[in-house]
């Protein structure tokens, strides 16, 4: 499941048969390379660097995946809820990215959900984001889980809205992380 094209040699494999393993294993890389620094070579770092980047671009194409879910015509003319449901996904998905390289660490639970705004302060855009963030994960727990009529009424953005934020999210992402050298 490796779905990256980087690789220096033998030290990614080491890291385990798929890039989840530095999310499931290894809690904070930045503090792990830190400890990694005095016994690898720069050849061995810049491995664990590439392996560090291919685990933002395994969340960046989860984020991608549900984009185009969002964006998919079907999907909008049938059922508002999945919609609103799969563009929150994409932005929380490319939020995980962006959080992960520069904080060194996401969780894996419900609990990573109220972070989904914790923009790095370098951001592009940063108090627009986290405001759109905040109001996309409140849209998405009425999609999901709030049965009464008319509570797309409720919504902070229309189902068209929350796809365009989504989009144009998952692409100011995708410039930051370039920018710092994930190639996405």
């Amino acid at each position: 499941m490796l779905c990256y094209p980087y690789s220096r040699g033998t030290f990614v494999s080491r890291l385990g048969r798929c890039v989840a393993t530095l999310l499931r294993d290894f809690p904070n890389h930045q503090r792990v390379r830190r400890g990694l620094e005095s016994i690898l070579d720069a050849d061995a770092l810049a491995a664990y660097d590439d392996a560090v980047h291919a685990t933002c671009l395994c969340i960046m194409k989860l984020a991608a995946a549900h984009l185009r879910t969002a964006k998919n015509p079907s999907s909008v003319r049938d059922n508002w809820r999945l919609v609103v449901s799969r563009a929150y996904y994409a932005a929380y998905n490319a939020s995980k990215a962006v959080r992960y390289l520069v904080q060194g660490q996401v969780a894996g639970d419900v609990d990573d959900h109220k972070k989904v705004a914790d923009l790095p302060n370098d951001f592009p855009e940063r108090v627009f984001w986290t405001s759109v963030l905040i109001e996309m994960c409140i849209d998405r727990n009425i999609a999901d889980y709030e049965p009464w009529p008319g509570c797309l009424r409720r919504l902070a953005a229309s189902p068209k809205k929350a796809v365009e934020y989504a989009d144009r999210f998952v692409q100011t992402v995708r410039s930051y992380l370039k920018d710092r050298g994930v190639r996405v």
